[in-house]
């Protein structure tokens, strides 16, 4: 592929997952190069239907720590697919929450709702399962898009994707690249239902469900566990193995945007993402595996 010309190369680039483009751009200096103009693309092409100025918006991540999450995260990582994200989900930490407020009205956003997260009652209400950290979600409409801005209390509103419905969703970006924590089960359309979707005694939960089957229809299969030769509590992908977001299991590639003067900082892995400390989780399903096998067979997923 060497000897293509450069928009053919990245061209074919462009069809390939995150995961599978990280090795590629590990062999060269200029296949670097080539993977990082086509993630800078991908990420802009996503942002673009939501913001016109793309740029803009990712200055506004950077200077508020945020992270953007759920199907606008999966298409930047799957690579051309057939489908496009409908919604867009922004985590930002409740000490910069009225600067991300302040920018949406200024894009013409028109809010929508508020849903408060007041305790975990009312969260297993609203959402299905335990989201820790996360108080506050707010919608906002453009026409005929949508946003969710999930106000977290914790410093570093990473930590709140890992107590999503299943690893599909936990994934990012942020203004300086891309985080995938199940990088292996992206590649093969899998993802591990999170336990707590049926921990709290509101299985099945409509919105729960809404989320499964979206993804289900996009060609993503859901299991109780991962089909690869499996170690307890070794592998990766084990319900029961300690995981961070520094572990070999996790994938975290930088992208240079060129946003300005020091905006692209160099670092390693996780932590030239976002600035906060490493996150620690543990899927821990293996004790509601029959469990997870019913909800997913009567969920038709």
């Amino acid at each position: 592929m060497d000897r293509c010309p450069i928009r053919v190369k990245e061209e074919i680039l462009d069809l390939i997952s995150v995961p599978t483009l990280s090795l590629y751009a590990a062999t060269s200096k200029a296949n670097y190069r080539a993977v990082n103009r086509v993630l800078q693309k991908r990420v802009l092409d996503v942002v673009t239907p939501f913001f016109a100025d793309a740029p803009d918006f990712l200055r506004v991540l950077q200077s508020t720590n945020a992270i953007v999450s759920g199907s606008s995260a999966l298409r930047v990582i799957v690579g051309r697919a057939d489908w496009h994200p409908r919604d867009m989900d922004i985590y930002v930490s409740s000490r910069h929450r009225a600067v991300m407020y302040a920018y949406l009205n200024r894009c013409g956003w028109r809010y929508v709702s508020l849903r408060s997260l007041p305790d975990r009652a009312h969260i297993e209400r609203v959402v299905g399962y335990m989201v820790a950290g996360v108080s506050k979600v707010l919608t906002f409409a453009c026409g005929s898009h949508h946003l969710d801005v999930l106000v977290c209390e914790t410093p570093n509103p990473v930590e709140a994707i890992f107590h999503f419905h299943s690893t599909i969703v936990m994934n990012f970006f942020s203004a300086r690249g891309i985080f995938c924590a199940y990088p292996s089960l992206v590649d093969i359309r899998l993802s591990l239902v999170n336990h707590r979707v049926i921990d709290y005694d509101v299985y099945p939960h409509p919105s729960v469900l809404r989320s499964l089957q979206k993804y289900s229809s996009r060609g993503y299969r859901f299991a109780a566990e991962a089909p690869m030769v499996h170690a307890c509590p070794e592998t990766y992908s084990c319900y029961d193995r300690l995981r961070v977001t520094s572990d070999g299991g996790c994938l975290s590639i930088q992208v240079s945007f060129e946003l300005g003067e020091n905006a692209f900082e160099p670092g390693r892995g996780y932590s030239a993402l976002v600035h906060g400390p490493h996150v620690a989780w543990v899927l821990g399903g293996s004790f509601w595996r029959a469990e997870i096998e019913l909800f997913i067979a009567d969920a038709g997923l």
